[in-house]
């Protein structure tokens, strides 16, 4: 007689950090047509640190990709804390800020509209 092993099903609990890990790292993996102002391991465009260690989960934090213009997509990598400096509402940082209202909304559409036509899953 054989036996079969089975496998223990678990569940797997991500906090907020490790799924920005993650995503931050499928991200790098992709094909990228836009500028970048800064590399995605070096350091931040708006105060000039580097990454962050987290204690906790053990793991370098992301950057945060920010669209300094959609058309052409130019992007600077920067910290959470320094990209919502960047979109403060009473003082944002407005040299980091190439673009008009719309313009978001329109590169996300054309993008999507790329990878389905290309039969290219987004995550």
């Amino acid at each position: 007689m054989s036996r079969q092993a089975f496998r223990k099903k678990t569940r797997v609990k991500l906090d907020n950090m490790a799924l920005k890990y993650l995503v931050a790292s499928e991200d790098n993996l992709r094909p990228h047509t836009s500028k970048h102002l800064n590399k995605p391991d070096g350091t931040c465009k708006v105060c000039e640190g580097r990454r962050a260690f987290d204690i906790t989960t053990r793991r370098v934090e992301p950057f945060v990709g920010h669209h300094t213009s959609y058309f052409p997509p130019v992007i600077a990598f920067v910290h959470y804390n320094c990209h919502k400096k960047i979109h403060d509402k009473e003082n944002p940082i407005s040299e980091l800020i190439n673009y008009n209202e719309n313009d978001s909304k329109k590169y996300y559409d054309l993008r999507n509209q790329h990878f389905e036509s290309h039969n290219h899953t987004i995550a």
